[in-house]
């Protein structure tokens, strides 16, 4: 079963053309091929069709092996460039790669063309799959950022050292610190309260090991320090994950302060409320009992 492959020959002699063919086809490809010799006719080609390969010769009337390569380059095509011609010395093949080409071949040795194309077919597929890894990645990356930029809450990252990876925006708002003072220095350190450090420093040894501890997984209620030295409430939820073999953590943090002092103005309510029960049920049985006084004196 042969292979389709689409092939633009730049070459000035059909003869050669020809003979690079019926070595394709020997090796098994059924070629689609055309030939041209200038840099015109090359854009033309190269305009209306998507060419698998390109076969040039070194030398040419009109044209070169180098300038038809240029010419690729400045369009931004990832395909297999091949040489193709008679002679070509040791100067010229090294310039010729390191300008992109990804292969030479001498038209007497043309046995070694089939391989070469199916090796070269085989490296443009990885670069794409590389290059649209790479895309992914990127993409991924930048939607990440601007997670972290946009989010309405804290987001700090851990490496298992408990040394911070990551700090947003919102975390530089709620705690006072920029990244560029906390980005690679323990966490435990800087905003946990001294009270609290020797239990957050044994929290993360078994977290360093097991990916596990007391408070992940769980969203829980502690006090964080501004750098400013003020303490305030949080709410804290961690989340862990393994990356190349070790634990890492993400802190999602909200600064809870307005909640604590509604919940505090809403509990001196309630007992201002229950004073003035207790105080209204006092002034009732007092009234009762001077109503009885007066019943008995008027009898």
């Amino acid at each position: 079963m042969t292979t389709p492959l689409q092939v633009l020959i730049v070459e000035d002699s059909e003869d050669d053309s020809l003979l690079m063919i019926r070595e394709l086809r020997r090796g098994g490809y059924e070629p689609i091929y055309e030939r041209v010799e200038t840099r015109a006719a090359m854009q033309s080609a190269l305009d209306k069709t998507k060419w698998d390969v390109i076969l040039c010769d070194y030398r040419l009337p009109h044209f070169s092996g180098p300038e038809a390569l240029a010419f690729v380059k400045e369009r931004g095509l990832d395909m297999p460039f091949i040489i193709v011609t008679g002679t070509i010395g040791d100067v010229e093949a090294v310039s010729s790669m390191n300008a992109g080409a990804h292969d030479y071949i001498l038209k007497g040795n043309l046995t070694r063309l089939p391989a070469a194309i199916e090796r070269e077919l085989r490296e443009a597929v990885m670069r794409r799959e590389r290059r649209l890894a790479d895309e992914m990645l990127k993409a991924s990356e930048e939607r990440y950022k601007t997670i972290l930029e946009t989010a309405q809450d804290a987001i700090v990252c851990l490496e298992y050292t408990g040394k911070i990876s990551g700090w947003n925006k919102k975390a530089e708002e709620i705690f006072g610190y920029p990244p560029a003072e906390m980005i690679g220095n323990d966490l435990h350190k800087i905003i946990v309260p001294e009270r609290y450090r020797e239990k957050a420093c044994d929290g993360l040894k078994t977290f360093s090991r097991t990916g596990a501890g007391p408070i992940v997984g769980k969203t829980v209620e502690l006090s964080a320090l501004r750098k400013d030295g003020t303490e305030f409430p949080i709410a804290l939820s961690i989340s862990a994950m393994r990356i190349r073999g070790e634990w890492q953590a993400t802190g999602i943090v909200r600064d809870i302060t307005e909640r604590k002092q509604a919940e505090e103005r809403l509990k001196q309510q309630v007992e201002e409320l229950e004073r003035f029960k207790k105080a209204t049920i006092q002034r009732e049985i007092r009234m009762k009992e001077l109503r009885d006084k007066l019943e008995k004196f008027e009898k």
